[in-house]
Order: structure tokens, then sequence, then C-alpha cells
């Protein structure tokens, strides 16, 4: 009789290490560095259980009230059909009932186990060559230090290995057995590998789903999959790696309508000079057809995005649905803050979405694509809204400035900087608001090279029709890089004056006797200037 395990996985780290802990069935682990990617964990609680269900439950019947997050709704849809429903919520509740009635069988009480998921954007911390030894999946069961030193040495750098030595010891080997993989993943701004199960038999068969979200952000980033077992459930069977791929499709389910967004951090794949089409307001349109694809794309995007949305939008897919895009720069967060909630049908089309700040992130530029696919039976060439168009956060623009940060760093007075910048800059600092190109030129003309000078104009060009920019040349004594960083930019009490606070990092780093510069750039919506002073405080 086949043997299952059945434990609550520890919440599958979306950021690297987290710290595998035993745990038995129906125990809350909760998670320290990352959000639950559990299948089944609804309300991220880091179990699955009927508490899931009735979230579930009442994201349905109340989404204003009871809205699910956006990794729990991944987490939700268990039933294998595309969007949460009723059925998901049946479908875990037959799971609780099933696991009730299992685990009270003594031959399998005593078995536990934990899965957990390291993630890791681009390559950092493992070796260059690591693609090649990865591509599908680098395996190993390791029970003892030994064996996971010769397997980290394979793809680690010393300090990346150092890492998963401290966690693995010879006190955790004393007791427990590591069945390891480390796959590659072509896109995504997140891990994209979920564990879902363990079998135990004759061979142990760990059960892994791989999500393809269609668009996403062409980074290739490493996924490193964890299971702990305890030693005695462990009879050196072999160790079956099941890792299926769950594709997107547009096509499923019964609503009349499907929504998405698509997320990139920076620019890749987009254009970063087209004026203010690309900004907080929002560049949306209704698209019918694929040369109105194509033509709305073109402004905004490069060849090889405009090719992906081509392949995934053709004349086919035209034949029977309406497209709503919306692509809209985000100032902040290393993930999506746009959420798409709901689509309302009248006289006109809204399309509920709305801004999350929680994982605000001032300095990194990055780009949101919201979408919408529509029946064509559906639309009756309404005009669309979006309602998170023109808004900028909550609350109001009044109390609270939007804004991005750029920094630069610059060191050599005859490649970079004009001889006279020390005149310029005697009193330690040259700042200056900045509304239009001229005065960008104007101002950057007196400390920089003309070469540099023409790239800023070509980086800013069309962004003044929407954006003012605070702009201060600082001056560094030492350090190979720039040091100060901007911690906050915010209104004064009164509303007279744009405060902008900013630190010196000097912790560890390569340092240089020689004097330098560190230029900020702060951007913020023009309708949030209104001539107010600004004040640099820099701490």
């Amino acid at each position: 009789m086949k043997k299952k395990i059945f434990a609550i996985i520890t919440a599958a780290a979306c950021y690297f290490g987290a710290v595998p802990v035993m745990t038995t069935y129906g125990a809350s682990i909760p998670s320290e560095t990352g959000v639950s990617c559990l299948k089944g964990d609804a309300n991220l609680d880091t179990r699955a259980t009927v508490a899931d269900s009735v979230a579930i439950l009442q994201h349905i019947a109340n989404r204003d009230k009871y809205c699910l997050s956006a990794q729990g709704l991944v987490n939700a849809d268990v039933d294998g059909v595309t969007g949460v429903t009723a059925n998901d919520a049946l479908e875990l509740q037959k799971r609780d009932s099933i696991r009730a009635s299992e685990s009270s069988d003594d031959n399998i009480s005593g078995v536990i186990y934990t899965a957990i998921v390291d993630w890791t954007m681009g390559h950092g911390g493992f070796k260059d060559n690591i693609w090649e030894r990865i591509s599908g999946g680098y395996k190993a069961v390791i029970t003892n230090t030994d064996q996971l030193n010769v397997y980290l040495s394979n793809i680690c750098t010393e300090e990346k290995k150092a890492e998963f030595t401290e966690k693995y010891d010879d006190a955790f080997f004393n007791d427990n057995v590591l069945f390891i993989n480390t796959l590659s993943q072509s896109m995504g701004a997140r891990p994209l590998l979920t564990i879902n199960s363990v079998d135990v038999d004759e061979k142990i068969r760990i059960n892994a789903e791989c999500e393809d979200p269609g668009v996403g952000e062409a980074v290739m980033s490493i996924c490193m999959a964890q299971v702990t077992i305890s030693r005695t459930a462990y009879k050196a069977q072999a160790v079956e790696w099941a890792v299926s791929t769950k594709v997107y499709s547009p096509y499923t389910g019964d609503l009349s309508y499907t929504k998405r967004v698509d997320y990139t951090m920076g620019y890749k794949g987009f254009k970063n000079k087209t004026g203010n089409k690309l900004n907080r307001q929002g560049y949306s349109a209704v698209i019918k057809n694929s040369e109105e694809l194509v033509a709305y794309l073109s402004e905004v995007c490069t060849e090889e995005k405009i090719a992906e949305y081509t392949k995934m939008y053709d004349e086919k897919y035209f034949a029977e649905k309406v497209l709503f895009m919306n692509i809209i720069e985000q100032s902040s967060g290393a993930e999506a803050c746009l959420y798409i909630t709901n689509v309302e049908f009248g006289d006109t089309i809204t399309v509920n979405a709305r801004w999350n700040n929680e994982f605000a992130a001032a300095d990194v530029m990055s780009v949101c694509v919201g979408v919408v696919e529509l029946s064509k039976e559906a639309y009756n060439d309404q005009d669309v809204i979006w309602t998170c168009n023109n808004t900028i956060v909550s609350p109001p623009l009044k109390d609270h400035l939007s804004f991005s940060v750029k920094n630069d760093w610059y060191c050599d007075t005859g490649a970079d900087m004009k001889p006279e910048v020390w005149d310029v800059l005697e009193n330690g600092s040259y700042s200056a608001i900045i509304t239009s190109s001229t005065e960008l030129e104007e101002y950057l003309s007196k400390v920089l090279q003309k070469e540099l000078v023409t790239e800023y104009l070509d980086f800013y060009k069309g962004y003044f029709d929407g954006c003012v920019f605070l702009m201060n040349f600082q001056i560094q004594s030492s350090g190979s890089a720039c040091r100060l960083n901007v911690d906050n930019a915010e209104f004064s009490d009164e509303g007279n004056s744009i405060i902008v606070t900013s630190s010196w990092d000097n912790s560890g780093g390569s340092y240089i006797d020689m004097l330098s510069v560190c230029f900020q750039q702060i951007k913020v919506q023009k309708e949030q200037y209104n001539g107010q002073d600004i004040i640099w405080n820099i701490k």
C-alpha cells in the first residue's frame, strides 16, 4: 500500500536564505523571509486548510472586503482550471477531509518532511558556467556534509556555498537527508517552481509544478528546490523529481473576460525615450486586430517585445477576442504594484485596478502592462476606463509625494566633468529644479562635459511633458562608487516645501582618496509641483 507523507510544507521561500524547519502535519511554520507559495494557502498563513476554503468563498462573495492578495490568488487556484472559483474551495475541503482521515493511520503519523524553494534573479552567487550544468535540473541526494560540499562546489561561489553549509551542517545530517534540485528559470520576477507534495514507497516521488506565465521578464534566474526528510523515513530509495508545467491560457474558463498584469523590472523591452506615453497616467487602448496591436505597441515597445505580444495575440486570437491594454510606468517596487480587481460592463466598460505600494523601493523603475481579454460578443464598442489611470498613490496628492530616484557618480574631470566643476561646487553642492530640456542643458553644462550633457538630454527627452526633476550635485571626498542614498522625499507639514532626505553609506566598500561627485536626480509628477522650495537634507 503506497504510503504518502502528509505535512505542511514550510513556506516556500521566495527569497534566498529561508532556513528549513522540520514539521509534522498540521503545524504552522511562519515565513520569515518570503511569502508563502504553498498550493492551497490562499490566506498566506503557510498552511493549506479549510480556512483557506473559507477565504476563497469570502473573496468570491465580496472582493472589496475580502480581496485575496496576488500571491494568495496564485496559491488558491488548485482545481486544475485557470481562475479562482468555488470549485477551488470545494477541492481544498476535499483534500482537508482526506488528510484528516489518512493522518489517523499510525503507519504515517511519524513521517515528516519540509520543502522550500530559494530563488535568485540572474546568477549572483553561482558560477558563470552554471546554465549548462543545471539545464534540465541538477539533482542530488545528500546524506552528509562531504556530499553537500561536492554538489555545491560544482555550481556555487564560495560565499554562496558557505550559506548552505551553515544551514546544513553535521548536526542536521545526524537526523535528516536532503534532496536538492537546482533548475534554471527563463523568465519571471519571482520563483515559478512550487513543490506540491512528496510520496514515499519503493521510491520517493517529489511532485512539483513550474508555472509558465506567458509574457514576463526575460531574465535568466535560478530556483534551488530543497526537500528535507528524516533519516528514519529514508531507505536509500531512488528519488524522482516529477516537475510538470502549468501553461497560462487566455481561453480557459467560462468567464467573459480574463485579466492579468505583466511586469518588467527596469525598461527591458520598452523604449525609455518615448515622451509622456510611458508614465503613471497610463497608455491604454482597445485593440481589435493585429494591425492595431502593432501600432499601439510600436509607440513604447522594442521590436523584441512587440514580437512577444504579436505571437501571443495573432489573427486567430482576434477572430474571437478583443484586447484592452494599459502600459504604465511604475516608479517603485521590486514586483508588480498594479492589480486588476474586476471589470464592470455598462454604457462604458470600467476596468477596476489599484496600486499596492507595500513593496515600495523608490530607486527601482519598472513597467506594468495591464491586460484584459474579452470575448467579442461581450464588447459593443463602449469606451473603456481604467480606474488606476491618473492615480498616483493613496493618500491623495496633496498629502503624499510620489517620486523616483536615479543616482550617478563621476570622478574623472577630464572625461566626465569640466575642470571648473570644483568652483561650481565650492559650497559642496549644486542643485536646481528642472522643468524643461533647455533648463537641463543649461544646468548640466556648468559641470559636465558636452558628451555627457548630450546623453542626459537624450535620456530625459519627452519626460518634461509630465514630470519635474529635482537635481543635486554633491561632493564626495572618497569612494569608488556613489555612497549618497536618497532615503525619502516628502511635502513639509505646511505643504510649501519638498524635503529630500539623503544619507551617506559608510559601510565597507573600496575607498580611494580623491574628490568625486554624486548626482542625485529625483523625478516627481508635474501636478505635484507647484513652485515649492526644495530642501536638501543630507545626514
